[in-house]
């Protein structure tokens, strides 16, 4: 958890705390529980969801749902493939799942970061191709890092372990 929000949610505790014990007159294990609980609920609440509505996070708020297009050269020939892609992000954790009509791919770990004044997405992904499509694509790992400048057009580029690369542009 990023220690600036962990200091935040502390405080939140000592404040409801205080605010029981010595303003509401409740017996101190009483406040202690309540407050432990109260700050539990908030922090649960913020980090699911308020925190997209904090002027003071600047956390690129990634939409739900992306159309792709994806150039890629696979065992020499250049191929272009369009996916759905949905991304669900909460304060703490991003997940990545793509579908087109040949696989399935689902993020294992991702990341929204900062570097040199620029937000990223990277992750990293577990392909699944259909039954049908194993024959000619086998379920392989791959990593993608995506510019996050311009939220309505992603662009970035992502590479396999079966040897593939290409680029990759998210629509809103």
């Amino acid at each position: 958890m990023n220690k600036k929000y962990l200091e935040v949610f502390i405080y939140i505790s000592i404040a409801v705390f205080c605010f029981l014990y010595l303003i509401c007159k409740i017996a101190v294990l009483d406040a202690v529980s309540y407050a432990a609980t109260g700050s539990l609920i908030i922090s649960s609440l913020y980090s699911k969801w308020f925190w997209k509505y904090n002027p003071l996070d600047k956390t690129p708020r990634l939409c739900n749902e992306y159309i792709a297009k994806l150039e890629y050269v696979y065992e020499g020939k250049k191929q272009v493939k369009k996916a759905k892609v949905s991304i669900y992000q909460d304060l703490f954790s991003v997940r990545v799942v793509m579908q087109s009509n040949e696989s399935f791919s689902k993020s294992i770990i991702a990341n929204v970061y900062k570097e040199q004044e620029v937000w990223y997405l990277t992750y990293t992904y577990i392909n699944e191709p259909s039954q049908k499509n194993r024959d000619k694509s086998k379920i392989h790992y791959g990593t993608c890092k995506l510019n996050l400048d311009n939220l309505e057009n992603i662009k970035g580029e992502y590479f396999t372990d079966r040897l593939s690369s290409g680029d990759i542009s998210l629509i809103k």
